[in-house]
């Protein structure tokens, strides 16, 4: 089993201090085939959020969450007080529809957008994109079969 020894390995260079020196030798090896290992600091940032996980304090105040193909879809955040947004709509490509135009937000940082799906558009899960220069939320909706009228 090789991953025990590569896990020991990791572990006793993480509790390393900088510059320490640490002799490894394979599994099987024999003296004259060791390794010698100098431990360095390295520092790793990361700044990516996942795309569920809000950027900023914009939030959901309302979203259809489910809607029939060709029917009136609707969603409401907040977030920043009179500042601009974009809105996103993804189905296989990016949606056109009217009414998901950039708006800016009112005094209290509310803004909401309406448009309707397309007729054509198949069942499943969608995204909803809205963002600010410094703000970002990521949303999912269900599209149904549409209506029949009886």
């Amino acid at each position: 089993m090789r991953i025990l020894p590569l896990i020991l390995a990791a572990f006793i260079l993480t509790s390393c201090r900088s510059g320490d020196l640490v002799t490894y030798y394979p599994e099987g090896s024999t003296t004259g085939s060791e390794t010698e290992i100098t431990t360095t600091e390295t520092t790793v940032e990361t700044t990516a959020e996942p795309p569920e996980k809000p950027i900023g304090s914009l939030k959901l105040v309302t979203l259809t969450e489910t809607v029939p193909a060709g029917k009136k879809a609707s969603v409401t955040v907040k977030g920043a007080p009179n500042t601009e947004y974009s809105i996103t709509v993804t189905y296989t490509s990016v949606s056109e529809a009217k009414g998901l135009e950039n708006k800016r937000s009112d005094k209290d940082g509310v803004v909401s957008w309406e448009w309707r799906v397309g007729n054509n558009t198949k069942p499943g899960k969608y995204t909803v994109e809205i963002q600010s220069e410094s703000e970002k939320i990521t949303l999912y909706f269900n599209v149904t079969e549409p209506q029949t009228e009886e």
